[in-house]
């Protein structure tokens, strides 16, 4: 059940509509601090409001108050993000809804952007670009950004996190950390994915004949994580997403997830197969010689021999955690009441 409870003097209905409604779900408010201030720098930017919604922890309230005073925040209690984030578009009052995370930053620009791209492609219902990782990163940190950007490493989806050339777009080029959808188009997301959640609300816009588009232009900078364990559970947590929403909309699938989630099997099967016929092996040989070329490449694009190095096990939990998740996922979500409830429960 969500529990708001407004900490904010709510905007007056005689006041201006804003054109972008900014909807932000957070936890940790160090890093929203920063994510307002890059808020707070916008140049030229349309009429806008910010909307901010926590759990338990009051400080993201005072932290979002202190730089924006007519913001709302709301008490959401024992949910999901995506639900949160339902509780927000409820109360959002612009024609372009802005979801950000917590722990992004975007630019000086950014909402004005925004605007005029949505003003120049008026058949578009959804928008959004890559998260990049931000200057100032560690070695750790920079090396994220360039396996996520990796073509072996991430595919179809490594749009979200390197600048291509403006296209025509679909699920796969946007994240939840940096995505604008029309209020006319945009559909509830399922509160009970623990992530992924974005995927379904777009795979259904997509069935419905919304367009969207992907503009490198429309970046944030995004937090990367500070460890392996952080990074490992991330795409642990991406992959139980992913695997949630297909027993929940199978369309939404994209045939690349597939990949992660086999090989997770292949390597459990690995020593049974390995009785059978001692060949079996021959696959993760494959495999971990394109993870070192796909390393390799990311040392060479760094101009930094260590990062291929650092490269290694990043590669590894990426494709291993994301498999692994992806069947506990579907787990979850083909299971009973009690598992699926589960989702509820975990950070």
């Amino acid at each position: 059940m969500i529990t708001e409870q407004v900490s904010a003097s709510s905007p007056s209905t005689a006041a201006r509509v804003p054109r972008i409604s900014v909807c932000i779900v957070a936890s940790r408010p160090i890093l929203l601090d920063r994510c307002l201030v890059g808020l707070q720098r916008q140049i030229d930017a349309p009429d806008f409001e910010i909307l901010v919604s926590f759990d338990h922890d009051r400080q993201v309230a005072a932290v979002t108050l202190r730089r924006f005073p007519d913001a709302y925040t709301g008490q959401v209690k024992d949910v999901l993000p995506a639900a949160a984030r339902n509780a927000l578009v409820d109360r959002a009052r612009g024609e372009l809804l802005l979801f950000l995370d917590d722990d992004a930053i975007p630019p000086p620009g950014f909402l004005r952007h925004i605007a005029d791209l949505a003003s120049a492609n008026p058949c578009a219902d959804a928008f959004g670009g890559p998260n990049l990782t931000p200057p100032g990163s560690s070695l750790f940190q920079e090396v994220q950004g360039e396996v996520l950007a990796s073509w072996f490493v991430t595919g179809p989806v490594r749009h979200r996190y390197a600048s291509r050339s403006p296209r025509a777009a679909n699920q796969r080029h946007f994240m939840t950390c940096n995505l604008v959808i029309r209020r006319d188009a945009m559909r509830p997301f399922h509160g009970a994915l623990v992530c992924a959640e974005e995927n379904g609300v777009l795979a259904e816009m997509s069935r419905a004949g919304h367009s969207m588009r992907y503009d490198a232009e429309l970046f944030v900078y995004h937090e990367r994580r500070s460890d392996y364990p952080a990074f490992a559970k991330q795409m642990l947590n991406y992959g139980r997403g992913r695997g949630h929403l297909f027993t929940h909309q199978p369309s939404s699938l994209l045939p690349a997830a597939l990949i992660p989630a086999t090989l997770s099997l292949y390597l459990l099967a690995l020593p049974a197969l390995l009785l059978l016929n001692a060949w079996s092996v021959a696959p993760l040989g494959a495999y971990l010689a394109l993870v070192a070329l796909a390393s390799t490449g990311i040392g060479w694009s760094l101009r930094r021999p260590a990062a291929a190095l650092v490269s290694w096990p990043l590669i590894l939990s990426l494709h291993l955690g994301y498999g692994l998740g992806f069947w506990i996922g579907m787990f979850e979500g083909l299971g009973p009441a009690s598992a699926r409830s589960a989702l509820l429960e975990r950070d």
